[in-house]
């Protein structure tokens, strides 16, 4: 007599799932070590993006080690938000997303933006100041790529019939240029 526990098993959980290499459970765990050397060495953003790629050279892929997901973690331990790891993913989301098609992730781009666009301040050393310039100038380039494509999705609409494909999102992008420009604090980074 053969006892089978196939009935009892769903089809999701067999097989079961192969643990992770080594490897890869190595560099999560530097991952979370090198997230945590920065918050206690108060790196900005810009110092944090350039020494995560000397720690993690071209063969990480952040899907793999869940870059997010790890930074999601660190800056919930505690009572409130950490702001300072928060705004390292921040600056990781806005500094790679380019698929400017999917309007609700541009939209919640643009809210992170509107957030730190009206309070950008250097009063640090000189290289924390030039950081933050790159870091402007990097989100103002990304912002007009992202104008181009709604204006060019809003061609293709009009030619399609079907102009409100990129109007909003255009709108908004032109917004956000609008207000970003015209503080006089953001032009003078610039």
């Amino acid at each position: 007599m053969s006892f089978s526990l196939a009935p009892f098993l769903s089809p999701q959980s067999w097989p079961p799932p192969l643990p992770p290499a080594q490897s890869e459970i190595m560099k999560v765990v530097n991952l979370k070590q090198a997230i945590l050397q920065a918050w206690k060495e108060r790196w900005s953003d810009y110092q944090w993006a350039i020494n995560m790629k000397k720690l993690f050279p071209k063969g990480a892929t952040w899907d793999i080690l869940n870059l997010a997901e790890a930074l999601l973690e660190q800056a919930m331990i505690g009572p409130s938000p950490n702001p300072l790891i928060l705004s390292y993913l921040k600056y990781a989301i806005s500094s790679q997303f380019d698929d400017f098609s999917r309007d609700l992730c541009v939209q919640a781009l643009l809210d992170i933006m509107d957030m730190f666009c009206d309070r950008l301040s250097c009063h640090g050393k000189a290289e924390e100041c030039i950081g933050l310039c790159r870091a402007l100038l990097s989100a103002l380039h990304w912002l007009l790529r992202c104008t181009a494509a709604s204006a060019e999705r809003l061609r293709e609409g009009l030619e399609a019939g079907t102009p409100a494909a990129g109007e909003k999102q255009l709108a908004m992008c032109l917004q956000r240029l609008e207000k970003t420009l015209s503080s006089t604090k953001n032009r003078a980074l610039l």
